[in-house]
């Protein structure tokens, strides 16, 4: 099975979506994203290299960390979506914003360790 990288907060939720399409990552347990989105943006999202993941953290700062992790179903990346309405529960998309590099939509993901 191939490894892929997820950067999560140190309490393993998502780094930018707070509320109600935040995901709460589990360590050895396989995570779906929020059922309400609409089927094209039920995805998650993971970095294809570790490097791509390193980058990601110097670029936006903050005390995240990377996990190992595991995936099932590699799909299209959808419309940037705005995080802040996301959070309330709403989809709009953003007008400007693109995915980081390396970035894979995925439908499930499993955090397998954390990488130092």
């Amino acid at each position: 099975m191939e490894t892929f990288y997820k950067v999560v907060k140190v309490d393993l939720t998502s780094c930018f979506v707070i509320g109600k399409a935040a995901v709460q990552y589990k360590v050895g347990e396989y995570v779906k994203p929020p059922e309400w989105l609409p089927p094209n943006h039920q995805v998650l999202f993971v970095f294809l290299h570790l490097k791509e993941a390193h980058d990601f953290i110097t670029r936006v700062g903050g005390n995240l960390h990377t996990y190992e992790c595991q995936v099932t179903n590699t799909l299209a990346l959808p419309h940037y979506l705005d995080c802040e309405s996301l959070s309330l529960g709403s989809i709009h998309c953003s007008v400007f914003g693109d995915f980081p590099t390396g970035t894979v939509a995925v439908q499930q993901v499993r955090l397998i360790k954390e990488i130092d």
